[in-house]
């Protein structure tokens, strides 16, 4: 099986789509067990990084799911 399952499981996602996707958008992430997507964040990193990775994997994993 290669799909992510998003906050409600409801919506099996390929997670290397996903995965490239993060990457097109700018945040680096690794496509670990079925259901997982492990973020690689930098050592160093503020607020305002952690908000923004939130809001990109928001809209990536909504448009995944609006095209499933």
């Amino acid at each position: 099986m290669d799909s992510v399952l998003t906050r409600s499981a409801q919506y099996p996602l390929r997670r290397r789509e996903v995965v490239a996707r993060l990457r097109e958008h700018g945040l680096l992430t690794v496509a670990a067990a079925d259901n997982v997507v492990r973020m690689v964040p930098p050592l160093i990193i503020e607020d305002s990084h952690i908000e923004e990775a939130m809001g990109i994997l928001d809209r990536v994993c909504g448009d995944q799911v609006k095209a499933a």
